[in-house]
């Protein structure tokens, strides 16, 4: 009749099980625990066998992974916002891009800060790079 076993178990679970009444229904939903006096049980189970907490966060050790990870998602997180966000803000905004870049030419940076600054947007895709590499390779 049924080629798939999937909709073999349908059709034997929804049209072939025995009805239900509706007493049978109420007094099982009756007797179910509420979440509440579920877990005061586990709890009261887990104090009586004096079973310890999970550790906290502050028991693990920082490492080296566990950092790079972290910068990781950081540094692809800024790499989306840059690239969506810098060319949404200058289509939103007034003027072209030489109006803004001889603007920001006239404000006269000091060069530290401008090597800086590159470095701030650089670094999300170096990072993101070199982490992606790291991880094809090992």
């Amino acid at each position: 009749m049924l080629r798939f076993p999937v909709c073999r178990q349908l059709v034997q679970h929804c049209l072939l099980r025995p009805n239900v009444s509706s007493v049978t229904a109420r007094s099982t939903m009756s007797t179910r625990m509420t979440a509440y006096e579920e877990m005061s049980n586990y709890w009261a189970k887990n104090r009586k066998l004096n079973r310890p907490l999970s550790p906290h966060l502050s028991v693990y050790k920082f490492h080296m992974t566990m950092a790079i990870s972290i910068t990781n998602r950081v540094t692809g997180s800024a790499q989306q916002a840059i690239l969506t966000g810098a060319p949404l803000l200058l289509l939103c905004l007034p003027g072209d891009f030489t109006s803004y870049f001889n603007a920001v030419r006239e404000m006269d940076i000091p060069s530290p800060v401008i090597y800086g600054l590159k470095f701030l947007l650089a670094f999300p895709f170096a990072f993101h790079l070199m982490a992606g590499l790291r991880h094809l390779v090992s």
